[in-house]
């Protein structure tokens, strides 16, 4: 909302001031002119702040990645045991842009003391998808194996984002560009959890082999339109999170989980204020279901799932 130039002062005939008889008649009068003129609808607050600091973060951040070496950040990666290719771009700027991502991608992960991804690694994609995270048996990479799409314009990366950022573009649950990283990160934290406690469907020395474990993330990934264990009353409620994270129950954690932890983050600093979890400010309906999306409590015959 735009607020209009105060107008000039303009002269007026002398007026004979209203007598007040009382300081109490006077206070009332005081407070209703102040109200009565709309000064409590002026349109500030957080939300104008988070868009304000935003767009003024992208400046450093664009300089930033002109400055970093995805060399440099292979190596950061495999000093953390992450085997680690971001140097199979197009152009230099499109693993730069992607360098940026995975560094502070990381960076967050550690502060948050949450698994790290097995792999990172760029290869093409015959579709729009932006980047993936693998579990399953038959492709032969790590489990929580994170790839980017070579076919992607990863160099203009800020700006899509800004401009989605501007237009309010509801798909996913931020439009921060860490959003695809920490989205795929957050993936990889959810089959860490899931395969801890089920075991995974793939042979791995971190977890305990359970081929059944397989079937539990055919009913997770099933559409949310044709999955049995979705009823359209969960439907509904899987509405309240993003266009994306209705789409999927792992895409609901992971768009949940992303947008926890770009909403508790320093946009200049891209370092965690606050602890984003438990996450906040869901629904009773939502937080359930999201819940037992997390332990994997699904077609157990109870709960929402």
């Amino acid at each position: 909302m735009r607020i209009s130039a105060i107008t000039p002062y303009q002269t007026r005939p002398a007026q004979k001031p209203k007598a007040v008889t009382t300081p109490q008649a006077q206070d009332r009068q005081v407070e209703k002119s102040i109200y009565s003129k709309g000064m409590s609808n002026i349109p500030f607050g957080i939300s104008m702040i988070q868009d304000y600091i935003y767009e003024k973060s992208l400046v450093k951040h664009r300089h930033m990645i002109d400055e970093i070496n995805p060399r440099e950040v292979e190596g950061y990666c495999y000093s953390l045991n992450v085997p680690c290719a971001i140097n199979k771009g197009r152009t230099l700027k499109d693993n730069q842009v992607i360098a940026y991502c995975v560094f502070y991608g990381m960076e967050i992960m550690r502060q948050l003391g949450m698994p790290l991804p097995a792999k990172i690694d760029m290869e093409p994609f015959p579709n729009r998808t932006l980047a993936a995270c693998y579990y399953g048996p038959d492709v032969g990479k790590p489990i929580g194996t994170v790839v980017y799409n070579l076919n992607q314009d990863w160099a203009n990366l800020l700006d899509t984002s800004l401009a989605e950022h501007k237009a309010k573009n509801k798909f996913h649950t931020s439009n921060h560009f860490l959003h695809t990283t920490i989205h795929e990160f957050g993936h990889n934290v959810h089959y860490h959890k899931l395969f801890s406690k089920f075991g995974s469907p793939t042979p791995d020395p971190r977890f305990a082999f359970n081929p059944a474990t397989e079937n539990l993330m055919k009913k997770l990934n099933m559409p949310t339109n044709g999955s049995p264990y979705i009823t359209p009353e969960v439907r509904e409620i899987m509405k309240q999170s993003s266009g994306y994270g209705s789409t999927l129950l792992p895409e609901l954690f992971a768009e949940e989980f992303t947008n926890a932890v770009i909403s508790n983050m320093d946009f200049m600093t891209l370092q965690m204020e606050r602890n984003p979890f438990p996450i906040k400010n869901l629904s009773p309906e939502l937080r359930q279901v999201l819940y037992e999306t997390w332990e994997g409590l699904v077609g157990d015959g109870q709960g929402l799932i």
